[in-house]
């Protein structure tokens, strides 16, 4: 009896003081997965997990915008710009590093965490964090009238006295979009389908749609924001709740997550009006006087 207690402790004892090694062994030769990005760039990944990465996932516009000046047809009754798609052809996803140059702002920071789909060897964004510098944008500003409370956690909220900037496609730049919610990137890497933003106000019978981003800037009641403002909002505003207007942003977060809407945080600088906004055009103080009759 003695002498089999003996071996059981001793082959214990054995097996005790080779396992680290045959685990080591079996850790070194475990290989890297190799997967895909979904802009074609290929990284070697160990085969569990998320994982933090530099730069930031993006595309720019595709330049889509149409408004009813210039395409009446399409807002009428029958709202066929429902119906309006961005080309998949057109849409070319990159990684931004802040090492780069880019067009119309700096690049200050940029981090992506990613997660890896085992069975298609592919990678994707489940959340992202950027710092832009210096933005000069042109576009459309639209003044929040009542509030709203959306209905989807997925849906944007609004209070009365917020500023909501579109900016102009064309005006973009290299301008990063971070729109990668789970029907644009399914979980086979391939995009689905994208519609444009649709603009419109409540006391401007003006519409759009673009190819673009929703960037708050903030309430009018904010101090900060209401010094920034060259005119009253009584001025501002009143033709109606939409304007074309030139903004400076000294910086813009943006925050990407797949479990909530994207945030972008704006420190405005300045903004200034150059033109009202109404699907007959631009008219003088007397002719917008006279059209109200």
């Amino acid at each position: 009896m003695k002498r089999k207690s003996l071996l059981k402790i001793a082959g214990t004892f054995l097996l005790f003081c080779l396992l680290p090694a045959c685990t080591s062994v079996r850790e070194e030769k475990q290989p890297l997965l190799t997967v895909t990005d979904f802009t074609g760039e290929e990284i070697s990944l160990p085969s569990s997990f998320t994982l933090t990465l530099p730069g930031f996932y993006g595309r720019k516009t595709t330049g889509l915008f149409a408004d009813n000046r210039t395409q009446p047809e399409l807002f009428e009754e029958t709202k066929l710009y429902q119906e309006k798609k961005l080309e998949q052809s057109n849409i070319h996803w990159q990684r931004y590093s802040s090492e780069s140059n880019f067009q119309n702002f700096e690049l200050f920071s940029a981090e992506s965490s990613v997660v890896v789909d085992r069975e298609y060897k592919s990678s994707k964004p489940v959340s992202q964090d950027a710092l832009l510098l210096n933005l000069p944008l042109t576009g459309i500003l639209r003044l929040v009238e009542q509030d709203f409370e959306p209905e989807s956690a997925y849906a944007y909220g609004e209070k009365k006295g917020d500023l909501i900037f579109y900016p102009y496609p064309n005006r973009l730049g290299d301008f990063p979009f971070s729109d990668l919610e789970d029907d644009v990137v399914g979980t086979n890497g391939k995009l689905g389908i994208k519609y444009p933003l649709y603009i419109s106000g409540n006391r401007s019978d003006y519409q759009a749609i673009a190819d673009t981003v929703r960037i708050p800037l903030g309430n009018i009641n904010d101090k900060i924001l209401s010094e920034r403002l060259p005119e009253t909002m009584e001025q501002l505003f009143a033709r109606g709740d939409l304007i074309e207007a030139e903004i400076f942003l000294n910086s813009l977060e943006i925050e990407y997550s797949i479990e909530s809407p994207l945030i972008y945080r704006a420190r405005v600088q300045s903004i200034t009006k150059t033109a009202d906004l109404q699907s007959f055009g631009i008219l003088s103080d007397a002719e917008f006087a006279l059209s109200k009759y």
